[in-house]
């Protein structure tokens, strides 16, 4: 690895996203190509990554792949559970390979997996780490590299506005 930043971004995603980028490319001046987690993981950051590695890829004209954020935790066997509103996402990665790709499932389900398996259980808010996905990129413990785009196994959750004020002019 030449270089790594770690930041957190809550809100504003790009505001720390794009200058962290313009750091790593100074300090490694040659890139061959473009990695990027696309999920399932909270909408807003997906989003975000998935846009600028499809900004990165079109303006420096480099290839972009797309890994299942699952893979980024640095445990050799775990599962990943993410809280979908509703529903669980479940993966689960023996031996640093995904077994079992990112699924929708309901809480029973979910509860009857986790009583069967074994090993560390990643839950939100930990996040996956770029340079594992890298690594098992790289070993070829990723299986096929997926498009650059978002993965999603349920539509969005949208928070309504609590309340609105109109102004009218007259």
């Amino acid at each position: 690895m030449i270089a790594e930043e770690t930041f957190g971004s809550g809100r504003g995603h790009a505001a720390f996203l794009f200058p962290a980028l313009d750091r790593l490319f100074d300090k490694s001046g040659t890139i061959d190509q473009i990695l990027c987690g696309v999920g399932p993981g909270g909408y807003s950051g997906i989003r975000v990554g998935v846009s600028a590695a499809i900004g990165l890829k079109i303006g420096r004209n480099l290839p972009a792949l797309g890994i299942y954020s699952a893979l980024g935790y640095p445990e050799t066997d775990y599962r990943v559970v993410l809280d979908a509103r509703g529903a669980w996402i479940y993966a689960e990665i023996r031996e640093e390979r995904l077994v079992q790709p990112p699924i929708l499932l309901d809480a029973a389900t979910l509860e009857e997996r986790l009583s069967q398996g074994s090993g560390m259980v990643h839950r939100s808010p930990s996040s996956p780490l770029a340079p594992v996905l890298g690594r098992r990129f790289l070993l070829g413990f990723a299986g096929d590299p997926l498009p650059l785009k978002p993965v999603y196994l349920k539509a969005p959750h949208i928070t309504q506005a609590k309340s609105a004020t109109l102004l009218r002019s007259n």
